[in-house]
């Protein structure tokens, strides 16, 4: 079967940033740099997860 989930976008994260509550996944310094130029980053999580930096929420993903 399908898996279907649901990916926020970048604008939807910031207007709902405190009521995501899981499936967040904070990320070092070198995992940003990784993501921010478009690579995969390894990180441990399960299915689409919100990725926060520093405290900001910076984007989706999903772990597989």
């Amino acid at each position: 079967s399908e898996e279907h989930d649901l990916r926020l976008s970048f604008d939807a994260l910031h207007i709902l940033k405190d009521q995501i509550t899981t499936g967040i996944i904070d990320i070092s310094d070198d995992q940003y740099k990784e993501w921010i130029r478009g690579n995969d980053i390894q990180a441990e999580g399960i299915g689409t997860v919100a990725i926060r930096y520093k405290g900001d929420f910076i984007g989706c993903g999903k772990c597989s």
